[in-house]
C-alpha cells in the first residue's frame, strides 16, 4: 500500500509531462532511473546498517531521499508555462490555437513534437529556468 502511494504521483507526473504517444519511452526511462536509484540506495543502506542499527539506516536513506527531492524539485512548478516558438511561422496552427499575437504564449506544457525540451525561462520569473535553477 505504501509503495503505491509513492509510485502513483510519479505516474501522474510523467503523464502530465509527455504526449501520450511518448509515454512508453518515458515510462521505460523512469524504470531505468528508478533502478539506478535502487542501486545507490541499497549500498548506502547496507553501509549505514553496518555502522548503526536498522532504524538509523532506514531514517538515513529516507532523509537523503527527502533532501535530494527537496533540493531538485522547483518550489514553483506551474502546469502552464510561457514559452516561445521562434522556429514556427506566425500562421502555424499551434500559435493560432493559443490566440497569440507573437510567438510567446502560455499553455499546459508537455514534451511533444512541437515542444522537444522544457523552456529555458518562465514568464513570471525570467531569472529562473523552468526547472528551478537560477540563470547566470
Amino acid at each position: 500500500m505504501a509503495y503505491a502511494g509513492f509510485v502513483t504521483p510519479g505516474g501522474r507526473l510523467l503523464r502530465r509531462s509527455s504526449d501520450p504517444k511518448n509515454l512508453p519511452f518515458l515510462f521505460a526511462a523512469q524504470f531505468v532511473l528508478s533502478h539506478v536509484g535502487w542501486s545507490l540506495a541499497y549500498p548506502l543502506a547496507g553501509t549505514l546498517r553496518a555502522r548503526y542499527d536498522m532504524q538509523v539506516a532506514l531514517a538515513g536513506v529516507a532523509l537523503m531521499g527527502l533532501l535530494t527531492a527537496w533540493r531538485a524539485w522547483p518550489a514553483d512548478d506551474p502546469q502552464a508555462l510561457a514559452h516561445d516558438h521562434d522556429d514556427l511561422p506566425s500562421a502555424h496552427p499551434h500559435l493560432r490555437q493559443h490566440d497569440t499575437a507573437g510567438n510567446r504564449h502560455t499553455h499546459a506544457y508537455a514534451i511533444d513534437d512541437l515542444h522537444e525540451h522544457w523552456p529555458r525561462q518562465t514568464c513570471d520569473h525570467p531569472e529562473r529556468t523552468a526547472l528551478g535553477a537560477v540563470n547566470s
